[in-house]
């Protein structure tokens, strides 16, 4: 795709938000943001996600950007742990929210069938996290509505192929901890062969390939003559880092926050030894190099904890530091522990709750960049980026740590795709 293009329509699908943005790449800035909430539906046939009610908020988001500008071009950065089985008119299986416990009912069975850490790259996670545990439930659960499928296409690849008609396979999203990806062989794991699946994955693309125009009808509901490319797509954490993988800057560690916080070794080796801490992995860069990073849902522990804005006082956070506490992850809470043992959260005021919290993130963040390797400056964007305690407990366990507000995100290294050759 030529450097020319400037105005590209962006699906950016979180787990919780989902958001259309409109982002113009010679002012580097977003021209215009719509967003809405990503309610899943409760079933039958299990907890998944609302595709009807997506496309039509794609559409409709699409539809208000190409009022404004000539469309260059589409480009979709969603989440991973999420796959949809497809037939030549949609998901033959609606697509499985990850939170479903749906996969755990055969995880023993499972847990014989998924390949070594070492080669996949993959820690094993519960629930539908792992896509591979998906697909092995699904296929055993309704084996009839799997038959019948002609396609499985990865989350972003999913919204791709709805927007163009196009199906296509894309490593970023495939070898992020589904199981499905060998990290060293740059190919599918003997997995897929066992689940009986290599046929219904298709051809695979590099993330800033153009799969097709938008569909003809597509083009008509949103109000374009012209046509409009739309890219293979990303997974939305490995987005936010296309901007970084070409400068030649030398190796540098980059923390996205959001509902998931995500921490890359950009410009780095593998370790040797990766321990197997949870969240600990090897996945893609979308240049198709291993990368070992960290993720854990950061954000989502921040918002059940406190609420938004608490826990942005340095001042308050040394306070407690000199008070003899420390604050440190466990599972979904914080553990506190000072001169007179544990402690309860709960012990504490909503401005200490809020403080400790952060600080629990930020030293598991700083635990992370020394488990993957991390060296260099670390980057941090996203919300924790405006978070002056996160910054701050940072900064004092790995040094030079830059907050990086300029920079776009997903919405940026989406739109930069259409740099790539």
């Amino acid at each position: 795709m030529t450097r020319d293009v400037r105005f590209v329509g962006v699906f950016d699908l979180g787990k919780t938000h989902a958001r259309v943005i409109l982002f113009d790449r010679r002012e580097r800035r977003e021209v215009m943001t719509v967003q809405a909430t990503n309610e899943s539906l409760p079933g039958p046939p299990y907890t998944h996600f609302d595709t009807a009610r997506l496309e039509r908020f794609l559409l409709d988001g699409l539809g208000r950007a190409a009022a404004q500008v000539r469309l260059d071009a589409v480009v979709v950065a969603a989440h991973g742990s999420s796959a949809a089985v497809v037939d030549e008119h949609g998901p033959v299986l609606p697509p499985l929210d990850y939170d479903d416990e749906g996969p755990d009912e055969v995880a023993v069975a499972y847990d014989r069938l998924r390949p070594d850490f070492a080669i996949s790259g993959s820690p094993r996670l519960n629930r539908g996290l792992n896509v591979g545990a998906q697909l092995h439930w699904q296929r055993l659960r309704f084996p009839d509505r799997f038959a019948a499928a002609i396609a499985i296409l990865m989350w972003p690849q999913f919204w791709s192929w709805r927007l163009s008609g196009v199906v296509a396979g894309e490593v970023t999203s495939l070898a992020s901890h589904t199981d499905l990806w060998d990290i060293g062989a740059g190919d599918y794991t003997d997995l897929v062969d066992t689940l009986g699946i290599r046929s219904l994955l298709p051809p695979l693309r590099r993330a800033p390939d153009i799969l097709g125009a938008l569909r003809p009808d597509i083009a008509v509901t949103i109000g374009v003559a012209h046509d409009v490319p739309v890219l293979c797509g990303v997974h939305d954490s490995n987005a936010a880092l296309v901007p970084f993988l070409t400068t030649g800057d030398g190796p540098r560690t980059i923390v996205s926050t959001g509902t998931w916080i995500a921490v890359f070794a950009i410009g780095t080796a593998v370790p040797a030894h990766l321990p197997r801490e949870d969240g600990v992995m090897v996945s893609v860069d979308v240049l198709g190099r291993p990368m070992p990073n960290l993720r854990f849902p950061g954000g989502r522990i921040y918002e059940t904890l406190t609420s938004p804005g608490v826990g942005d006082d340095p001042a308050l956070a040394e306070r407690l530091r000199a008070a003899g506490l420390s604050a440190t992850l466990d599972g979904g809470g914080v553990r506190v522990a000072g001169p007179e043992g544990a402690r309860s959260l709960s012990n504490f005021d909503a401005p200490e709750r809020g403080a400790l919290a952060v600080m629990a993130l930020a030293n598991h963040t700083a635990r992370g960049i020394g488990w993957i390797g991390g060296a260099g400056e670390t980057i941090v964007m996203g919300p924790f980026a405006r978070n002056a305690v996160f910054l701050h407990e940072l900064r004092r366990r790995v040094g030079d740590v830059r907050a990086e507000l300029r920079h776009g995100g997903i919405s940026e290294g989406a739109a930069a795709l259409t740099t790539l050759d």
